[in-house]
């Protein structure tokens, strides 16, 4: 069984590559696919995700990647709703393909097609006006998909007052990683406090340096910054509370 397929696609010849992948019948669980468009074109994505499901990976298919290093594009969930049938996927990286906008329904049906995912790499930024998920969406998510690890997406995280930061409707203890790239939030402490009731086993985020060299899009940088440091020091507090409480219960010699 082939375990890792890599391509990569030259002024748009990636149907034409996978009639011959499939011709071979090739069926490999990992699939890394790098596009080298000058031109970033929506349309291109849905043929090529579409092409991976038909002509390729039916069944097998456990991790996918797809970029494209000559631009991101600006794209709806309809673009990669073909892969949704890929029931089987644990890992899927998007994040440098594509400026992708979603809903909290698109993330819904997202997380509710691929329940096993491990790591999701979605998203590093949107446009502004662009429409994203909110907290709703982001805990749907991580109660649908139980597995998740690693995490990369745009949220809206500046409506909060619903969560109960003692009581949180989902608690995800496996996540070490989450990058929240433009998110827009507003009470830094508050999503600090959330971040950790929800995701416990957190103790940064990465706040994508990288990334905030490619354009203004990343103003809300400093602001995760922010984050950051809020979270570093409840994480601090939450752990002396523990080893006091621990203190207490030891009996007495």
């Amino acid at each position: 069984m082939l375990r890792e397929l890599t391509l990569i696609d030259h002024n748009y010849q990636f149907p034409w590559t996978v009639e011959w992948s499939n011709c071979l019948r090739l069926s490999p669980s990992s699939l890394f696919c790098t596009m080298n468009y000058s031109r970033a074109d929506p349309q291109r994505i849905t043929d090529l995700c579409r092409a991976i499901v038909v002509r390729l990976c039916d069944k097998s298919l456990e991790t996918i990647t797809l970029e494209n290093w000559f631009g991101l594009a600006p794209i709806q969930m309809d673009a990669i709703r073909p892969l949704f049938s890929l029931s089987r996927l644990r890992c899927v990286r998007i994040a440098h393909l594509c400026t992708l906008s979603l809903s909290d329904d698109d993330l819904l049906e997202l997380a509710t097609s691929w329940p096993l995912l491990e790591v999701l790499s979605l998203n590093y930024f949107v446009e502004t006006k662009a429409p994203r998920p909110t907290l709703k969406g982001f805990c749907q998510l991580l109660q649908h998909c139980p597995h998740l690890q690693k995490l990369t997406i745009v949220i809206d995280a500046t409506d909060s007052e619903w969560i109960d930061i003692a009581r949180p409707c989902v608690r995800n203890h496996l996540m070490d990683y989450l990058c929240l790239g433009n998110s827009l939030l507003d009470d830094r402490k508050r999503v600090a406090s959330i971040l950790l009731a929800i995701l416990p086993s957190l103790k940064e985020l990465d706040t994508a340096r990288e990334w905030a060299k490619l354009a203004h899009r990343f103003q809300s940088q400093n602001c995760w910054e922010e984050v950051n440091y809020h979270l570093g020091e409840l994480r601090k507090g939450r752990d002396s509370d523990r080893r006091h409480a621990q203190e207490v219960l030891q009996p007495v010699v």
